[in-house]
């Protein structure tokens, strides 16, 4: 799936919740603690957030999340550039998403409009360890079709926009998975191993071929946590 399509088809993605629960009814009870990830293009200006009347610098990548920042209660979060000198303004709102209710850490998915600058589409992700825990994994179907991921000696079916955690059978040391991708026919359109450690986790989207009869992107974002503290440990 090319970016622009990409970018339609999850404009929609804002009236819906399957975990990316970017619509839920806003909740303003506590700050949060965030990262971000480009998803594509490139920056072409610094970005801000803005943190009540601040508006602090923001740097997402593409291939691991930006550094954990703090924002104060708010209903949504907000993204800005700096406004051309002549400009009344001093930041100009490129990107916004409301905060997902009753989520203290969240990860933002940043989509970039190649078509319009300067307009960013957000996907607000639960990203705490309660909904995504560590030794995980969380496959996301980017595609337009239902698809069935077998993994860990489990099978599930993922509807479009939709998502599941799995979770391997790994020892401390870590092992190979073997991870497959299914049709709704039961066809093989994607196979390889994925591995695990107990303190990481990782997301994997599953987005439409670039071309037809191609294979389907796949996509990674790891993340290794840090070691739990000892029990009795203060």
């Amino acid at each position: 799936m090319n970016v622009q399509k990409l970018i339609a088809y999850f404009s929609l993605a804002i009236i819906f919740s399957l975990g990316i629960a970017v619509a839920q009814k806003p909740d303003k009870a506590g700050a949060i603690e965030f990262s971000c990830v480009l998803w594509n293009g490139e920056l072409e200006q610094e970005l801000f957030f803005r943190n009540g009347r601040e508006f602090l610098p923001v740097v997402p990548f593409k291939t691991s999340r930006s550094k954990t920042h703090s924002l104060v209660a708010s209903e949504s979060f907000e993204l800005y550039v700096k406004s051309d000198e002549e400009a009344v303004d001093p930041y100009k709102l490129v990107g916004k998403v409301a905060i997902p209710s009753g989520v203290k850490q969240v990860l933002f998915l940043l989509l970039m409009n190649e078509k319009e600058e300067l307009n960013i589409k957000i996907l607000a992700v639960d990203d705490s360890i309660e909904g995504f825990p560590a030794g995980t994994f969380r496959f996301v179907n980017f595609s337009k079709r239902s698809l069935v991921v077998d993994f860990a000696a489990d099978s599930k079916k993922i509807k479009p926009k939709g998502m599941t955690i799995m979770k391997p059978r790994a020892d401390n040391n870590g092992g190979l998975t073997p991870f497959i991708v299914r049709s709704n026919k039961g066809e093989i359109i994607f196979q390889t191993r994925l591995f695990s450690q107990t303190n990481n986790r990782e997301m994997v989207f599953i987005t439409d071929p670039e071309k037809r009869g191609a294979l389907p992107g796949v996509r990674f974002l790891p993340q290794t946590l840090p070691d739990a503290p000892p029990k009795g440990a203060n």
